[in-house]
């Protein structure tokens, strides 16, 4: 009878065993579905972490207790229940997504961008037997001392990178010890049959493991960094006279915005695997963010950085009546224009801008970042002017340099996920920063230090000389805009190397693009001169050599010190002879018959701008004898030839 009464009330429970499960799911799904109505702002808040990854871990531990209880390993349990909780988590990860993209956008704005060392571990470094010189800093293409050393440079940097990162996840991280079901019965003084206890130990077991993992068998990419990165981003590293290496790439946005907010969504999407992915793709966004905003800094307008990026050279503004030319809205972004030969090389850079501008599209307008100050000052030898574009100069190179540490950050980050998908989505982005943050960095620094020797105003002054091109008496000195870039150059060195904000590798750095830049703007100017005789091209030259001489390291340190100012550090050498004869060369191909400088034209236009080549056959024909019509189809096959390698 007992037996037969035991079985009848089996029966009874398994009859209404699904039903009454049901019913405590609906419950419950009603209460998240309250909270998840009523929950405010603090929806963001770190304790809400903390309360909703409890809350996931009990749901692992329901459907467990939901497949034992009711004898049922359908994929279908507690579907509603999971729907209401992902609904949570991810209204939960928007609200701190919003808050980090806020958050770090204010650092943006408000950024000194004074950039600060980061030590690197002793066990990695590699010490350099010559103390005058960094790790690798001196290598253009490699050296005896420092050939095969770049991968365990790298290393030490990624290590102290990894250790930032890991101890501000570890902030973020809650103890697990006490959210299992079977701890807190034993807690309150409950009991748990064993057949369910047996279960919970085997639950509590599996997501032990899973959460203490060390990320084994994964390695980072700096097994396989472009050569470009290295020589771009070893030269950073210094030694202070301690001994300790260091790199000085660390800013108030990097350590409070990126590696604070990495760090948060990542834990976020480690604890509650449900939204792992979506914290993935909030993290880059987040990296697209700090380095749009950073380009936008630097270039000052959408439409310049279409022209730092090949694009194409900027739309015409104005034309001159008297000539074919057309002049730029984006003249100083055009200088720094990738050349014909450099469209393939510039590709990583226009692919990642694309789709940054199409993920911040509904987020962030970026047009609030760029300057509002974008003019030029009201004379070149007025030192308070010089002063406040120096110190722009500073400020925007080190943002641009700030972000070969990003291009590290979210690498290290790929490092720190849990969920494949995760992993792969973040390796690839960080991969894809890898590849254009040479690119990158160099076109930031040239943007503003075209703008910092005021760029078009220089291109307006080589076009106003006016007649004294097109005169045929020969002149002995060289013309007075010169003098004022060199001056301006020398000026803008002094300042960035009195004022002790730039570690030496990033002034080295900034020097050379600097150089670089006023050759390519003298360049510039002389190809928009439309009538020019033999004598007007030996003032070029004469120009040229002027520039050229008063951008030697030693003449930078004469002037300034005839000028009284103080000067603590000799200029590079940097690329001032190889920027000297590549504008030279374009000078002397008017010397050529014309046969031979369309012959010049076909074999080095991947080296200069169709607008440069172009140049040379307008001042040809506005001194010939010959047809109009010949120089026309001239500048046709010209065009032609650039159309060709477009296509």
């Amino acid at each position: 009878k007992t037996k037969t009464t035991i079985e009848s009330v089996c029966s009874s429970m398994a009859s209404i065993r699904h039903p009454l499960w049901k019913c405590c799911e609906s419950i419950l799904a009603q209460l998240l579905e309250m909270f998840a109505s009523s929950s405010g702002p603090s929806i963001s808040s770190s304790r809400t972490t903390e309360w909703l990854c409890f809350t996931h871990k009990t749901f692992q531990q329901f459907i467990e207790f939901s497949t034992k209880f009711m004898q049922d390993d359908t994929h279908d349990t507690c579907t509603t229940l999971n729907f209401e909780l992902s609904v949570i988590y991810r209204k939960h990860l928007r609200s701190v997504h919003i808050d980090a993209m806020r958050g770090t956008g204010t650092l943006l704005r408000k950024d000194t961008w004074q950039l600060s060392p980061l030590d690197l571990p002793h066990d990695t470094i590699y010490h350099c037997q010559d103390e005058k010189k960094c790790v690798c800093g001196h290598c253009g293409s490699g050296c005896s001392i420092c050939v095969g050393k770049e991968t365990n440079a790298m290393k030490s940097v990624y290590k102290a990178v990894e250790i930032l990162v890991t101890n501000s996840i570890r902030s973020e991280q809650i103890e697990n010890d006490g959210m299992t079901i079977l701890s807190r019965s034993y807690e309150k003084g409950y009991q748990c049959c064993d057949f369910f206890k047996t279960s919970f130990d085997k639950l509590a077991f599996r997501s032990n493991k899973c959460e203490s993992s060390e990320h084994l068998g994964r390695t980072n990419s700096y097994e396989v960094l472009s050569k470009e990165f290295l020589r771009t981003f070893l030269p950073f590293i210094e030694r202070k006279a301690c001994g300790q290496q260091i790199i000085s790439l660390v800013t108030q946005s990097w350590t409070n915005g990126l590696v604070k907010w990495t760090s948060r969504l990542l834990n976020l999407g480690n604890m509650i695997p449900t939204v792992s992915s979506e914290a993935a793709a909030a993290v880059t966004t987040l990296f697209d963010l700090y380095i749009l905003t950073v380009f936008r800094i630097c270039s000052r307008s959408k439409v310049n950085e279409d022209v730092l990026i090949g694009l194409g050279r900027g739309s015409p503004q104005s034309r001159n009546l008297n000539t074919t030319l057309n002049m730029s809205i984006t003249m100083e972004a055009d200088v720094c224009a990738p050349l014909p030969g450099e469209f393939d090389l510039y590709e990583p850079l226009r692919s990642f801008v694309s789709n940054g501008r199409e993920n911040l599209d509904s987020i962030v307008n970026l047009d609030k970042f760029q300057s509002i100050n974008d003019v030029c000052p009201a004379s070149t030898k007025s030192k308070n002017d010089l002063t406040i574009f120096a110190n722009k100069l500073e400020r925007e190179c080190a943002a641009a340099y700030s972000c070969l540490l990003a291009a590290v950050l979210i690498d290290v980050a790929s490092n720190n996920a849990n969920d494949e998908a995760a992993i792969d989505a973040l390796r690839n982005y960080s991969i894809a920063t890898i590849r254009m943050i040479p690119i990158f960095v160099q076109q930031a620094s040239r943007s503003s230090c075209v703008h910092s020797i005021s760029g078009k105003e220089l291109i307006f002054q080589i076009m106003c000389v006016g007649r004294a091109w097109e005169d045929h008496h020969l002149v002995e000195h060289s013309n007075v805009y010169v003098d004022e870039m060199v001056e301006r150059c020398s000026f803008l060195w002094c300042n960035l190397s009195t004022s002790f904000r730039m570690p030496p590798p990033a002034l080295r750095f900034t020097w050379e693009q600097l150089v670089w830049v006023a050759f390519m703007t003298l360049l510039e100017g002389f190809s928009k001169v439309p009538h020019c005789s033999t004598e007007g091209r030996s003032l070029m030259s004469m120009d040229l050599a002027t520039l050229s001489h008063g951008l030697h390291p030693e003449s930078v340190k004469t002037a300034l010190l005839e000028r009284h100012q103080s000067i603590i550090t000799t200029p590079s050498d940097s690329c001032r002879e190889d920027m000297m004869r590549y504008v030279d060369t374009f000078i002397k191909v008017f010397y050529f018959p014309d046969e031979d400088v369309m012959t010049w034209i076909k074999e080095n236009f991947k080296s200069y701008h169709l607008e440069h080549s172009l140049s040379l056959i307008t001042a040809r024909s506005a001194n010939g004898y010959q047809d109009k019509g010949i120089w026309t189809k001239r500048k046709d096959l010209v065009r032609e030839i650039y159309h060709q390698n477009d296509s």
